[in-house]
């Protein structure tokens, strides 16, 4: 099989499918699901493949410098995404505000490093529940996507999907933390 072609025919395919995918994933993902910071949280998502969305909502105007002091806390020494520089100046009381988008071969494990991981592990994820200073003044919530597919799809299609369902939604809703 020669590279070229291949390439060239999957990013046709991929220009072809790409509107009605991201479509779905937008729909998907901003159906909220509030996060509650408790031991026996448990989230109502399965172990698909997909992308996810984790939003952000002050209970009061948050200065963007308010929200970095706030965001990094006690948490300094985490590895966890980085802090995105943005043009805003506040973050809106009461408006829901992207604050990272991933994505995962298992959404539910995901997920739930983000929110609960020890404070400890070097896996990089938000590890949301120690980060006191931003939970006393916000609301979280999370929204997914997952991809439905056959077991019988390979791998690499998942992550190609992934990846650049991912890139076009960061792309277009410019969240908080993560890679730009």
């Amino acid at each position: 099989m020669k590279v070229d072609p291949f390439l060239s025919e999957l990013n046709k395919n991929w220009e072809k499918i790409k509107p009605e995918l991201l479509k779905k994933a937008e729909t998907s993902v901003f159906i909220r699901t509030d996060i509650l910071f408790k031991p026996d949280y448990t989230f109502s998502i399965n172990k698909k493949p997909g992308i996810y969305l984790f939003f952000i909502k002050p209970k009061e105007d948050l200065t963007y410098e308010d929200f970095i002091t706030r965001w990094k806390g006690a948490a300094q020494k985490m590895h966890s995404g980085r802090i995105n520089k943005k043009k805003i100046k506040v973050l809106e009381k009461d408006k829901w505000h992207p604050l990272y988008i991933g994505k995962s071969e298992e959404l539910l494990s995901r997920v739930t490093e983000h929110c609960f991981q020890p404070i400890d592990k070097t896996t990089y994820s938000l590890k949301m529940s120690h980060r006191k200073e931003i939970i006393e003044v916000a609301d979280f919530s999370f929204g997914s996507y997952e991809l439905n597919m056959t077991e019988s799809f390979p791998n690499y299609l998942f992550q190609f999907l992934l990846v650049n369902i991912e890139r076009e939604l960061r792309a277009r809703h410019k969240p908080l933390i993560g890679k730009q």
